[in-house]
């Protein structure tokens, strides 16, 4: 058994896990798309670009396939600060389904690069209410 920084147990490993303190990152959050809304169309933003990415913001491309009875196909890839306020490669890929004209049902997936060499995979399942 060793210590998560290699040392041999019980050798200079920590007995308490220490964490930093929390804090507040501001950033900015714009995004423009090019094509029209119910086709095909591309988008170039920082920020957020779904709910999965408002904690982990950075600088993405995407393209989407909107269709006007509200199916949609996206994805995005850009460099996301998401471990430890360094920027990773993150990847993602969703479908909406349109179930009522004001429910969707949004099923996604997501793959980053991890803090090491490993990666790190994501799925998401969620419910939009649009009114």
């Amino acid at each position: 058994v060793q210590c998560a920084s290699g040392e041999p147990y019980r050798e200079n490993c920590p007995s308490i896990a220490r964490y930093d303190s929390p804090e507040v990152t501001v950033w900015p959050d714009a995004q423009v798309r090019v094509g029209p809304l119910d086709t095909i169309h591309g988008e170039v933003g920082v920020g957020a670009y779904n709910l999965a990415t408002i904690l982990r913001p950075g600088a993405y491309v995407g393209l989407a396939w909107a269709t006007p009875n509200g199916w949609e196909v996206a994805a995005h890839i850009g460099a996301h600060n998401a471990f430890g306020d360094r920027a990773h490669v993150r990847g993602d890929l969703a479908v909406r389904v349109p179930v009522h004209p004001n429910f969707r049902i949004t099923a996604g997936g997501a793959v980053s690069s991890g803090e090491t060499d490993r990666v790190e995979p994501e799925g998401r399942l969620a419910g939009e209410v649009r009114f």
